[in-house]
């Protein structure tokens, strides 16, 4: 399998570029890639609303956890700084409009499940993107981690 996580994933611009090619696309290759899947608004009202769960707009969300090395500066970080710090943020669906799923679904073989992994700013290898390997869909996968 010829895999380098420098070659882009084929895309279409917008959702409204989606026709039967790319949908026979997302069928034999197990994705879809949409550059532009949202407004500029859309992608900004969603970052706003992070920052803001990040910077402490909502003390009742217990479920941010930041990497060990800010714990002791986390209060005198400005809004950059704490998003770069941010190591995972969890169960936010009650307190701004998103959903997380989880990294092993409970469901049967063979359910048909879709994935969607929304990029709200510049995705690139350097700062960790999606990465994939085409074609792994239609087989159960191993993973290589187990999780309790």
């Amino acid at each position: 399998m010829d895999y380098s996580p420098e070659t882009e994933a084929f895309s279409v611009e917008t959702l409204h570029n989606i026709g039967s090619a790319e949908i026979g696309f997302f069928h034999k290759h197990g994705y879809l890639s949409v550059r532009r899947a949202f407004s500029e608004r859309e992608v900004s009202d969603a970052m706003n609303g992070l920052v803001s769960l990040i910077m402490g707009g909502r003390p009742d969300l217990p479920h941010i956890l930041f990497e060990a090395a800010a714990k002791d500066t986390l209060e005198t970080m400005n809004a950059d700084q704490r998003m770069d710090s941010v190591r995972k943020l969890d169960r936010f669906v009650d307190f701004e409009p998103w959903h997380q799923d989880h990294a092993f679904f409970n469901y049967p073989m063979g359910t048909p499940i879709v994935g969607v992994w929304i990029a709200l700013d510049e995705a690139t290898v350097a700062n960790g993107c999606m990465q994939l390997l085409p074609c792994l869909h239609k087989d159960p996968i191993v993973h290589f981690k187990r999780r309790d």
